[in-house]
């Protein structure tokens, strides 16, 4: 009941059993009018002209658009698992959802539209923290931190 336009970008990864089927997502794609543009190379021009980036992933290493999203300031909504957590605090600067939980990603997506004030507060929030946390050499060390836990 909000007004929203939703881009997806990405491949789909059909090579890994928990993925989307793809005749499933095409259909999706078009029942809720979502404008899918495929794999892109450079995502910046895609994410400055974005609100709010959504990540609604069932285990992730340290994903990369995520750092992304928080260096260029956006809002975040994403799943509660392991890489997404190290760079999302819930309320800091996005909000987490439990995993297939899609009624709170819902609502975790129209709290943020809905609030312009939030989505200040989580802009200004990721950017703080994308400068102090997220240097190349701080998400390497992340990624060999999460490679030792396992």
């Amino acid at each position: 009941k909000i007004n929203i336009e939703a881009v997806v970008a990405g491949k789909i990864d059909t090579k890994n059993p928990s993925s989307i089927k793809t005749d499933i997502f095409y259909q999706k794609i078009k029942e809720y009018k979502i404008k899918y543009l495929g794999y892109k190379k450079n995502i910046l021009k895609i994410l400055n002209s974005c609100d709010l980036v959504i990540l609604p992933s069932y285990h992730e290493g340290t994903p990369k658009i995520l750092l992304e999203a928080a260096a260029c300031g956006k809002s975040i909504v994403c799943t509660s698992v392991a890489g997404c957590k190290n760079i999302v605090k819930n309320q800091y600067n996005g909000l987490l959802v439990p995993p297939r939980n899609t009624n709170k990603l819902s609502q975790a997506i129209i709290k943020i539209c809905k609030s312009k004030s939030l989505r200040k507060k989580f802009m200004d929030n990721n950017l703080k923290l994308a400068k102090k946390s997220f240097s190349l050499d701080k998400v390497i060390n992340i990624h060999f931190k999460i490679y030792e836990t396992y």
